[in-house]
């Protein structure tokens, strides 16, 4: 065979190979850099929707009231979808078709949490065949949930002694207890829990010397809130239930500090944990997504500070479809004491 043949049988064969590999590659590049581009969007427009959080709380005397607070977070959650229109270079009505593409928004506060979800979402058939319809892009409304606390109950087997505990990001709780079989004995309180030093003298003498009452006021107040504490703890009489809870005395006490490693903080960390997943999950399934699996890094920044939760999800790109979250966190606001910067979290 003549060498001219065999070139142009392997041009024949070779250079669509090449260009089609050439389109595949380009594809794929524009693919990669429009999947950037919608990483940018989401967090820039999380980042601007806790700005404003920031902004209402700084502003807003009384951010701890529940009417007030819902309007502070609902704002956020608008500043959120307008953020994300004019990211992509949509404005007005067309806010309505990249919400479209956000299963659920999360707020999580200092002893509870708001979730946002779609609730306007019109199933359009395009053809008799139901199964092959797609959505039609029209108004798509969210809606914020009621309120959710970080709490969990606590029972016997027949539930005649009722303990009902609301966790907070700190070492703050509110109990419940409800013993029926006692006359229908009922008690609630709230406080801090703070265990009792070995030398509760010398830890004294150190705060007088600082000359601090507020100090030495809160101390007091929470040991003995913490005695309550055990005490009901003692009435549930569920030896489980005690060894997760119970505040010790001494060195290698169950401290409630969330600094701490504990048996408490490891409970308190669950019951927020499975309240959120569990509701964020039901959430995103009613939008027709799945809940991405939040890191271990993640939950470090969700069970120590507030933050804004949002997702986005189902929308093509190229051969691909983008599904991605951020976690934006700040402690610039009135719901928590401390102070750090804000965060970003993208996957």
């Amino acid at each position: 065979m003549k060498l001219q043949n065999i070139i142009i049988i392997f041009l024949a064969i070779a250079l669509p190979v090449i260009i089609i590999l050439s389109v595949y590659v380009s594809y794929q590049v524009d693919t990669a850099r429009l999947r950037s581009r919608y990483d940018d969007i989401l967090i820039n427009s999380s980042h601007e929707a806790m700005l404003a959080f920031q902004m209402n709380t700084a502003n807003n005397q009384y951010s701890n009231i529940a009417d007030k607070k819902m309007r502070d977070i609902q704002g956020a959650f608008n500043i959120f979808a307008s953020s994300l229109a004019t990211n992509v270079g949509q404005t007005g009505s067309s806010n309505n078709y990249m919400m479209a593409y956000v299963p659920a928004m999360a707020f999580t506060l200092y002893d509870g949490y708001y979730i946002s979800i779609p609730t306007d979402r019109l199933w359009v058939p395009d053809s008799e065949d139901q199964d092959n319809s797609t959505w039609q892009e029209i108004d798509q409304n969210h809606e914020m949930k009621s309120y959710v606390y970080y709490s969990k109950q606590y029972s016997n087997a027949n539930k005649t002694k009722i303990l009902t505990i609301n966790f907070t990001l700190d070492n703050f709780i509110s109990a419940y207890y409800l013993d029926v079989n006692n006359n229908h004995e009922y008690q609630s309180r709230a406080g801090y829990l703070e265990a009792v030093p070995e030398n509760k003298q010398a830890f004294f003498d150190e705060i007088d010397a600082n000359n601090d009452e507020e100090v030495k006021k809160y101390y007091n107040e929470a040991w003995e809130f913490t005695d309550w504490f055990n005490g009901i703890l003692d009435k549930l009489a569920l030896q489980e239930v005690k060894d997760k809870l119970k505040i010790q005395e001494g060195v290698n006490q169950n401290i409630a500090l969330p600094e701490a490693s504990s048996d408490f903080n490891s409970e308190k960390y669950d019951v927020i944990k499975s309240s959120l997943t569990k509701n964020l999950e039901q959430a995103m399934y009613l939008a027709g997504e799945q809940m991405p699996e939040f890191t271990g890094h993640d939950w470090d920044l969700i069970l120590n500070n507030i933050c804004f939760i949002s997702f986005m999800q189902g929308i093509p790109t190229g051969t691909t479809v983008y599904n991605n979250y951020c976690i934006t966190v700040s402690t610039e606001n009135k719901e928590t004491i401390r102070g750090n910067d804000l965060y970003f979290v993208r996957i």
